[in-house]
């Protein structure tokens, strides 16, 4: 969902819906009010079940277009009262709410705009300054057990003897891309593991997962292929651009590694 277009055409139908609606039909401001506030929540409720923005996407278009239609029914009233010859004028207590809401809405706004682009296009530039390292993106593959710290009590110990077994094996697991992972094309994930002595560990069954923190819909599960010398490698789609968990499990016989990751889409 691109917030720069379904905000200000969301804004617009409301607009032009209000005004069509007290042009047609005689009925109140306040009442063509309160039926649009009904109609938006309870489209914007059958999207998000439908299909999940984000509760920060939710929000967002919620505030914005009940606070239009705040604004709309408050100038037309005056304008009605002005037009019947009653003393009427926009009043500064509900200018300044809406002011401060739509404060609050533009620079909320501009923070999702931020964390759905990851810093990757060009106009976040002029916002945001370049770090000193040289704002290279680096993916990072720690090799750490993957662990749920939400795990039952029961299982911490089971999860400790795996992580003293995976130390001792002393096994060597190096992954990456190929190129620069980008949002929605094919990339090249590559994995080179090797035995405690260096020696290539060929022909082991490895499995992953691509998580997506902001939605779990869009995580992705994948097997590797081997091609030889201990390198294993996965044709990888990921739908999203931002930071991913990567969940990779290595078995050989009996033996069986795990390890944990976090990488970037552009």
């Amino acid at each position: 969902m691109n917030i720069l277009v379904t905000l200000p055409a969301g804004i617009l139908i409301i607009i032009v819906a209000f005004l069509l609606v007290r042009k047609l039909l005689s009925v109140s401001t306040v009442m063509v009010a309160g039926v649009l506030a009904l109609i938006v929540i309870v489209i914007l409720s059958l999207f998000a079940v439908i299909n999940w923005p984000g509760a920060d996407v939710f929000a967002i278009h919620l505030a914005l277009y009940l606070m239009t239609i705040y604004a709309m029914a408050i100038i037309l009233k005056v304008r009605e009262n002005n037009q019947a010859g009653q003393a009427g004028r926009f009043h500064w207590a509900p200018a300044a709410i809406i002011g401060f809401f739509a404060i609050v809405i533009i620079t909320n706004t501009f923070f999702i705009l931020l964390a759905q682009s990851d810093g990757s296009v060009s106009w976040i530039k002029w916002f945001v300054p370049e770090p000193k390292s040289g704002g290279e993106t680096r993916s990072v593959f720690p090799g750490t057990v993957s662990h749920d710290f939400r795990e039952k009590e029961n299982q911490f110990n089971e999860y400790q003897q795996q992580r003293a077994m995976q130390t001792s094996r002393g096994w060597q697991v190096k992954t990456g891309w190929q190129t620069k992972p980008l949002q929605g094309q094919p990339n090249q994930l590559l994995l080179q593991v090797n035995d405690a002595q260096g020696k290539p560990l060929n022909k082991a069954i490895i499995a992953g997962k691509f998580l997506y923190s902001a939605d779990f819909r869009h995580d992705r599960s994948f097997s590797m292929q081997y091609v030889g010398g201990g390198l294993y490698v996965a044709d990888i789609t990921l739908p999203q651009p931002g930071n991913w968990s990567l969940v990779v499990t290595i078995q050989k016989e009996n033996e069986l590694h795990e390890l944990r990751a976090r990488t970037t889409v552009h």
